[in-house]
């Protein structure tokens, strides 16, 4: 994985060109470095993804540490991948490789996957996501073709291009990629949209979906009127209450990145009134697990069952464990929803009537005997 990074890159293509507040915000202020344990695993599955794609390792040895849920993850990824570079016919590409802008050294960034088809006049960016979110904006790919065209090693090949196709690999959401199709004037419109965004920063903040993972959230004005806003609505109320529900994940996100910087300020020195860096919750475990394995086998007063349990993994965990085996354990699993929740009406699921309700039609019928 690439270790070079630009002030302006990939991955906050979409902030930059929504809401440059950040750059004015974090002035002279401290940057939190916080890593998160499924940020980490990210970048695990895609190094694991360059070695075996571009790299040609073998796929039992780049997997090999993996839990057997990222084993299967990563093997989706591949096929699809597989699908799409077949599919598209391209055999020239780079993985993880930095692409910046020439005469501009605070613009760039490390598509997952960048080539051009064999056949076609076509570039292929391919991004990999393995969190459990669909991922339905392609800002980061249109960064990718706008540093591609411009890149002194590869631009040439992308002279003629007609089409250009970003694609994301999502496993936890597909076994399927999701491409969308750009033209040439699309990459043109966006160069120009993001070079004007990043010419004059903002000296007001602008609230979307791109302030997540925003450092500058916890000195944001427009996040603090997000918040305050949404205090004042009444749970009472049904329109305030469906209003509220669209800014839920907007609200968790905000809470989860004070969290974090308050954390960060703490590990830094940096005192916070009214809270303090303390150690967790003090956990056992063997020095050497098989000596005490061996001590506790060989002791006359102490029985198997009171330092071995046995239990039977979850039907997800063995199906995953022996998907290559061909073998067929539907007589043994039975799947059953575990209760109800709540979801946008724009979910795929059917709707479910609660028990005991009265449905809409009866509901006014009703209502109009009582009145008469």
């Amino acid at each position: 994985m690439a270790t070079v990074h630009a002030k302006h890159g990939s991955s906050t293509a979409r902030r930059d060109i929504n809401c440059q507040h950040v750059h004015v915000a974090m002035e002279g202020k401290p940057v939190s470095n916080v890593s998160s344990e499924a940020a980490e695993r990210g970048n695990v599955l895609h190094d694991v993804m360059e070695a075996i794609i571009f790299n040609d390792v073998c796929f039992d040895e780049a997997t090999q540490d993996l839990t057997p849920d990222d084993v299967f993850a990563v093997e989706l990824a591949v096929n699809a991948t597989n699908t799409e570079l077949n599919y598209y016919d391209v055999d020239e590409f780079v993985c993880e490789q930095f692409m910046g802008m020439p005469g501009r050294d605070d613009v760039g960034g490390t598509p997952d996957l960048i080539g051009v088809s064999s056949t076609r006049l076509t570039v292929v960016n391919i991004d990999y996501k393995f969190g459990r979110v669909p991922v339905d904006y392609w800002d980061q790919h249109l960064f990718g073709f706008m540093t591609w065209r411009h890149s002194p090693e590869y631009g040439e090949m992308t002279r003629f291009a007609e089409d250009f196709v970003a694609i994301i690999v999502q496993p936890a959401v597909s076994s399927r990629a999701v491409t969308k199709v750009f033209s040439a004037e699309d990459v043109d419109d966006f160069e120009k949209r993001y070079l004007k965004a990043i010419a004059k920063p903002s000296a007001t903040g602008f609230v979307g979906d791109w302030c997540k993972y925003c450092p500058a959230a916890r000195y944001c004005e427009a996040k603090r009127h997000q918040v305050a806003g949404f205090l004042d609505y009444d749970p009472k109320d049904q329109q305030d209450l469906a209003a509220a529900m669209t800014q839920i994940s907007a609200i968790k996100d905000h809470i989860t990145a004070i969290e974090a910087a308050v954390f960060s300020d703490l590990e830094a020195g940096r005192p916070v009134p009214g809270w303090k860096l303390v150690a967790k919750q003090a956990r056992s475990f063997w020095i050497d697990p098989e000596q005490a394995q061996h001590f506790l086998r060989y002791s006359k007063k102490i029985t198997k069952d009171m330092y071995i349990t046995e239990s039977l993994r979850s039907p997800s965990q063995v199906k995953t464990a022996t998907r290559k085996l061909g073998v067929d354990l539907s007589p043994f699993i039975s799947t059953a929803s575990s209760g109800t929740t709540f979801a946008p009406e724009s979910d795929k699921r059917e709707a479910i009537t609660p028990k005991g309700s009265v449905p809409a039609a009866l509901d006014a019928i009703m209502q109009g005997k009582k009145s008469a």
